[in-house]
C-alpha cells in the first residue's frame, strides 16, 4: 500500500488541484489497508492520461468498480451483489473482457518500448471499439425480441 500511495502522489504532481483529488480518489477506489482490485484496475485504465480506453456504456470511472463486483459475483454467486450493483451479463462481459485484453496489450507494447502513438494505433486496430460492439449486441437482441 505504502508503494502504491508514492505512486499515486508521483501521479499528481503537476496536476491542478482538482485533477490531482480525482487522481487520488479514483485510483484509492475502496482501497484502505491493501490495495484492491478495483484500485489495480483504476491505475491501469487512468494510464497516466496517456490514452482514453473505450469502456462503452460503463463510465469510465465506473469500469473498475463493475468489474471488480462482476468478478466477485461470478466467483462467489452472492446474489446481495447481484441485486445492488450492476453486474455485466455473459454476453456483455464477453464484450468487455476486451476492454481488458486493450488495457493488458497497452502495457506489454509499453514494456516493449513502443510509443504512446503506436500503442494507441496498435490496439485500436487489433481490438475495435467496445461501444460498437455493444451497439451490434443490442440490435440484435432487439431484433430477435420483436
Amino acid at each position: 500500500m505504502k508503494v502504491f500511495k508514492q505512486r499515486i502522489t508521483a501521479l499528481k504532481q503537476g496536476l491542478s488541484s482538482t485533477n490531482a483529488e480525482y487522481v487520488e480518489k479514483t485510483l484509492m477506489a475502496n482501497s484502505n489497508k491493501f490495495v484492491t482490485l478495483e484500485s489495480r484496475l483504476a491505475d491501469l485504465l487512468y494510464a497516466e492520461g496517456n490514452i482514453y480506453f473505450d469502456t462503452g456504456d460503463i463510465k469510465q470511472d465506473d469500469f473498475p468498480a463493475v468489474i471488480a463486483r462482476t468478478r466477485n459475483y461470478y466467483i462467489h454467486y452472492d446474489e446481495n451483489i447481484k441485486n445492488k450493483y450492476k453486474i455485466l451479463t455473459i454476453d456483455e462481459l464477453n464484450i468487455y473482457k476486451n476492454v481488458l485484453f486493450q488495457i493488458l496489450e497497452y502495457y506489454i507494447l509499453y514494456e516493449l518500448g513502443f510509443s504512446v502513438e503506436n500503442r494507441s494505433k496498435k490496439i485500436r486496430d487489433r481490438w475495435g471499439s467496445v461501444s460498437n460492439d455493444l451497439q451490434i449486441l443490442k440490435a440484435s437482441r432487439n431484433k430477435y425480441t420483436q
